[in-house]
Formats: structure tokens, sequence, C-alpha cells
């Protein structure tokens, strides 16, 4: 990939040396000429490092299924970098862990956090969220699926693909209906339908609170 670092230190060093040849200072020609040689080195080979260490961010539309909206929007923060390769492999992590996992009525997509995240909702809400945060540190990309239940009975999984990040943030989002009170949950699997998280809240007619 191009550096738009190489063009204003190669025209540097072609007035340094022009001014060398001018007043006859020769002998600092080869010098600069083996540190600007370097510092191209060092350019192309720190260009692959930076690209691994970009944030990825996607997001999913929303599909219609059964009258349950289904929006699973991903977003990854904290990636592991290239320096923390050796360590983290050297401890042998090979399965997804469990960070976080709230029940909300939105999303604050900007910082990534739950809004008014809790366990009891009122039938009056509109749509539920599912925010997990996953460590994912060895990687590589997985699928993991949010299994909503509700009186023991599933409702609806949604899939969401989570690349390789220490706190991997995601969320799925799902339409109530007001004749929907009961007991609720929602079970994480990973891509080799092993459970490694699960939450449960509840919801409730508006007029018994």
């Amino acid at each position: 990939m191009y550096d738009p670092t190489i063009l204003p230190i190669t025209l540097v060093l072609l007035i340094l040396i022009g001014i060398a040849v001018v007043i006859n200072l020769y002998k600092f020609i080869p010098v600069m000429i083996t540190v600007y040689l370097g510092y191209i080195l060092v350019v192309f080979i720190s260009e692959p490092n930076r690209a691994n260490q970009t944030i990825i961010e996607k997001e999913i539309l929303p599909v219609q299924s059964d009258n349950v909206v289904e929006q699973p929007t991903i977003s990854v923060e904290d990636p592991v970098k290239d320096n923390e390769i050796k360590e983290i492999e050297s401890l042998q992590i090979k399965q997804l862990r469990l960070n976080q996992i709230r029940i909300s009525e939105g999303i604050d997509i900007e910082n990534r956090k739950p809004i008014l995240p809790a366990t009891t909702f009122t039938d009056t809400i509109p749509y539920l969220y599912c925010f997990t945060g996953v460590d994912n540190r060895t990687g590589p990309t997985h699928q993991i699926h949010h299994i909503w239940k509700y009186n023991d009975r599933e409702l609806t999984t949604i899939d969401i693909s989570i690349g390789r990040s220490v706190h991997w943030r995601c969320w799925s989002r799902i339409k109530i209906n007001p004749e929907w009170t009961g007991k609720w949950s929602v079970t994480i699997l990973d891509s080799n339908n092993v459970e490694f998280g699960s939450t449960q809240f509840t919801i409730v007619p508006s007029d018994s609170i």
C-alpha cells in the first residue's frame, strides 16, 4: 500500500543532495541515501501490521419472520494486535467467552452500550434488544446464535458473525407483541451449538405496575 509520507521525504532528500553537491559535501550523499532507503524498508515492513489493526464494523439489515423483526447489528472494539498474538496463544484459549449479556430497550450505537437494561419490561415496549460482549481473542471468525424463547418455547434464532477481538460487541432485536407477557430467555450458542451464556427476563402487563 502507498504511504503518503514517501513523496515529501523523497523531495527533501533530493533537495539535500543538491545542497551537498553545491557546497562540495559529497561524502554526506551516501549517508543520506542509506537513511532514505532504511526508511522506505521500515515503511513497507510495518504496512501489513497497520492493516491487521483496522477496526471492523458491520450492520445486517432487518428481516421479517413470523411477525418477529430480527436485526442483528455487529461491531468490534479492542482488536487483538500482532504483538499480543504469542502471549495469547501461549494461554491456549480455544473457546469463546461471554463478557456481558443484557436485555435492554435500546442500543446506544455511537458508544455501543445498552440503553435502559433491565430484567422486567411492560407489554407496551415495541422492541427488545439482547446486547452481547464476546471474548474471541484467538479468532478466527465465529457464528454465534441468539435463541429467543418465550415461555420455554423457541420463538426465533438470530445468527451473528463475530470477528477476532477481546470484546466484540453485538446485539439482536425482536419485535414484541402486547400479548407476549410472561417469562423470556435468550441463550447464546457458539458455532458448534455449544451454549456459553444465557439470560432471563419477564414481560408484564402495563396495568400491573
